[in-house]
Formats: structure tokens, sequence, C-alpha cells
């Protein structure tokens, strides 16, 4: 299915203009037009790199072999549709992965996945409530993203919510892999060692992601998130060592109505933090 040729050597990836969608999970969608609109709209604000998130509440806006496809877009490869169009108006093609928040479908078929507070207890994210990267989950994860590596030429892939908690997570998978690295039970664990394994954590899944992309689709361009109110618990330095370009994501308004200025400031900072 690939066609494009990619390039990431001339790092044209350090001036590019991403525009990021995401799925209007609506029944009556007309797709040919709706790809049609948002590729034109997207080419309006001057943008050079349309990236599109491969699912909607962790299914698969194509057919996939490891979920079931998204309902919304009746059977079709909304995907591929939207690679062509961007190839089309002279855009770069990216594809966008949600982590461990905003899946639905994983935590509603495997609760055994599921990120768990001190009190054994699912951890809560809106609806839904977080998965963990530590549990099978993450194999999971990381899995789609090869695979939508493998059926279209990517030139920018865009991976955040890989989350972990400060406190830790203490389901099964957590536990042993915990006291295989520390020699104790979690429950006894230093704020110390809770915040290596939290480093440990997301640097374990970045380096798969990455690993992953790089043997499927070498030219791929690796992006990963970093997370404002995590910097006073993670390296992100270590993320960095995975990734070829860092994102800061700020979507949610946690740090306020920032200014360009103030916005441009913290951009700066993690680029002195990460090198990247």
């Amino acid at each position: 299915m690939k066609t494009a040729k990619l390039n990431k050597r001339d790092g044209w990836y350090r001036y590019c203009r991403p525009y990021l969608e995401q799925l209007n999970p609506r029944d009556d969608l007309d797709l040919d037009s709706y790809v049609r609109d948002m590729v034109t709209r997207a080419k309006g604000f001057k943008v050079n790199t349309f990236v599109m998130m491969a699912d909607d509440g962790g299914r698969p806006l194509y057919p996939s072999a490891l979920a079931p496809i998204n309902t919304h877009i009746h059977g079709q490869d909304l995907l591929g549709m939207i690679e062509q169009e961007c190839r089309k108006k002279g855009l770069r093609f990216g594809l966008g992965f949600l982590g461990v928040h905003c899946n639905s479908y994983a935590a509603a078929t495997h609760q055994d996945w599921a990120m768990l507070d001190e009190n054994g207890k699912v951890y809560p994210f809106y609806r839904w409530h977080l998965v963990c990267p530590n549990s099978p989950y993450g194999k999971h994860y990381v899995d789609l993203i090869g695979e939508a590596l493998a059926r279209y030429p990517v030139d920018y892939l865009y991976t955040e919510g890989n989350y972990f908690r400060p406190q830790g997570c203490r389901c099964a998978c957590c536990k042993q892999k915990f006291k295989n690295a520390f020699g104790k039970d979690i429950d006894k664990a230093t704020t110390a060692e809770l915040h290596a394994f939290l480093n440990d954590s997301i640097e374990a899944l970045q380096t798969s992601i990455k690993a992953t992309a790089d043997r499927v689709s070498p030219e791929t361009v690796v992006v990963g998130a970093s997370y404002h109110d995590w910097l006073k618990f993670i390296d992100p330095a270590r993320l960095a060592a995975h990734t070829d370009m860092v994102a800061k994501e700020n979507q949610w308004g946690t740090e306020g109505p920032d200014s360009l200025h103030m916005a441009g400031l913290g951009m700066l900072r993690l680029k002195a933090l990460t090198g990247k």
C-alpha cells in the first residue's frame, strides 16, 4: 500500500508545521467529502503536515487485525483515504496515537490491563480509566503502531498519553516488575523509587515505540509528547533519547491561557532539557 517516498535525513521535521485532527464520530459521515474538507481546511492554515489520530476510542480507522474497526467509518479505510488526499494537496501525512488514555475499547474488554491506585481501584480518566503500559496493553499499543506504519507511508508519528502515575500502579504486572527491579513490594517503595519506576516505565514504552518505528518504517519521524506538570517527576532527556522530536502537549489548558511569548518560553525550556 505504501507509495510515497519518505526521507527524514534532511531534517525537514525541525521546521514542520503540523495540524492535528481526530475523527468526528458521526454515523452519517460522507467519507469522501469529510476527508476532502478536512484536508482542505488544514491546508488553509498554511501547515505542511497533516496528522490524524489513528483510532477513536481504541477502535482503528482502518481494517485492523488487532482491534475492531471504528463503526463510524462504515468498514472503509479512512486513513488510506486521508493519506491519498494529503499527497494530492502537497501535505506530508502523519498518524497520532493516544497511549494509555481514551482507549475505551481496551478499558471495557481488558479489566486486567487497568492502571490501579494504592487501594487496588482503577485509576479514572473521564468515563473510563487509564490502562497500564506495563500490562499486555503496552505490547498491544506498540503492535497497533507497527501495523499502521506497515500499511501507510507515514512521515510523522505523534505519540502522546504515555502517562504513568508518580504514585505508581498496583496492577499485577507492576507489582512484579517493581519487585524484580527493587527487590521489595511496591507498597514499601520510597518516593525516589516510585519516581525511578515511573521513568523506567515511560522510557521502556517509548523505547519500544521507537524500535518498532525504526524497524517497520525507518524514515518515519517519531515524535514523543512531554507533559509540563510532570517535569518535576520525569527526566525528559530519557524520553527524548528514543524520539526524533519532542512535542509539548498542553491542549487541556492546564497551564492557563498562555500568551504566545510564554508558550515559546516553555518550548525553549523543553528543548534545553531534551536537546531536541
